[in-house]
């Protein structure tokens, strides 16, 4: 089923006016994006933290603007995921609402750090994915530039 830009395509974000499925696959170039997604209950610092880390390897940190426009022709969490090279999220506390988004990274063949401060109880969704653990800001960096290093020695 081919849609063109007037249909409307159903997004778990709400209604948006294109064809996501067509934008996915010809719409975005792979840049030196890196899609950051917090928790909100990640330690204070660490947000600054890796924001450094993702730029100095020469990368430049994005997340999802939340819009209430319906008339935007692309999900606000959607396409910063579709743009991105590599994601980094960091899932302390209960964050079963980011399973969407961490499926899409899946989906689409982007490498995803998942990242967790040590000690918090596991929700069941987190039990069963490839979580790393730190117990401070200062190990969340270099467990993040380890990853990094890791992953741009590959391209």
């Amino acid at each position: 089923l081919a849609l063109d830009s007037n249909d409307t395509v159903l997004c778990p974000h709400g209604d948006f006016l294109c064809d996501q499925t067509h934008s996915i696959l010809t719409g975005y170039s792979k840049g030196n994006l890196v899609y950051l997604q917090m928790s909100p209950e990640s330690p204070s610092g660490l947000a600054e933290q890796i924001h450094q880390s993702i730029t100095s390897f020469g990368y430049i940190p994005q997340r999802h603007v939340p819009t209430e426009d319906k008339l935007v022709a692309h999900c606000a969490y959607c396409q910063p995921i579709q743009m991105s090279r590599y994601a980094i999220i960091d899932l302390t506390g209960a964050v079963f609402d980011l399973m969407y988004e961490i499926g899409l990274l899946h989906a689409l063949g982007i490498p995803v750090l998942l990242i967790r401060a040590a000690g918090k109880p596991l929700d069941k969704f987190q039990s069963n994915l490839n979580v790393v653990e730190y117990t401070s800001v200062e190990v969340a960096r270099k467990i993040i530039d380890k990853w990094l290093k890791s992953v741009t020695i590959l391209e």
